[in-house]
């Protein structure tokens, strides 16, 4: 056989087993069972931003408390008041009658993990930290729940979100 001949019967073959290779890829996408849900419902994320705006105003405000009480500003001493006044101060923002927090319940499931997140005082989770004029507050790794409840099949989804939580405080306004 000449080498001509043999090299196009390698091109012949190649070619088709990349078409049976694609075909059978093709093949398996199609019957196969793949999950297809598609979050058309913006509840889904708008509940779980809403959530981490509260838990960042929940801090904001402890840290402005806890920032009033430790002038003149000692990271140290901060600490200290921030973690007192953060185990007590969850009564005082958040009031049943508030419209902003018609969810307690579920408010303060978040505003007890902060507490415990706080009072374990773990580098890899919490971290307070002087940068420049601001104080950042950062939880690491927070997971915020939250189910929906889906109409079609009375079925519930629930959104996990795993995010930094970062606080800035600026030291000029206390």
């Amino acid at each position: 056989m000449n080498k001509k001949a043999t090299t196009q019967i390698a091109i012949v073959l190649i070619t088709l087993m990349t078409l049976i290779l694609c075909g059978a890829a093709l093949f398996s996408f199609l019957t196969g069972k793949s999950l297809d849900k598609k979050m058309t419902d913006a509840k889904f994320i708008e509940n779980v931003y809403l959530r981490e705006e509260q838990i960042s105003l929940f801090v904001y405000e402890v840290a402005r408390d806890a920032l009033k009480k430790s002038a003149p500003f000692n990271i140290d001493k901060f600490k200290t008041d921030f973690k007192a006044e953060i185990n007590q101060y969850g009564t005082k923002l958040i009031k049943p009658e508030d419209s902003f927090y018609k969810d307690t319940k579920e408010t303060y499931k978040y505003i007890y993990q902060v507490r415990a997140i706080v009072d374990a005082d773990d580098k890899n989770t919490y971290l307070v930290e002087q940068k420049g004029d601001y104080i950042n507050i950062i939880f690491k790794n927070f997971e915020i729940d939250e189910a929906i409840s889906v109409n079609l099949k009375n079925e519930t989804i629930t959104v996990q979100y795993i995010h930094d939580i970062n606080v800035q405080v600026p030291l000029k306004d206390v």
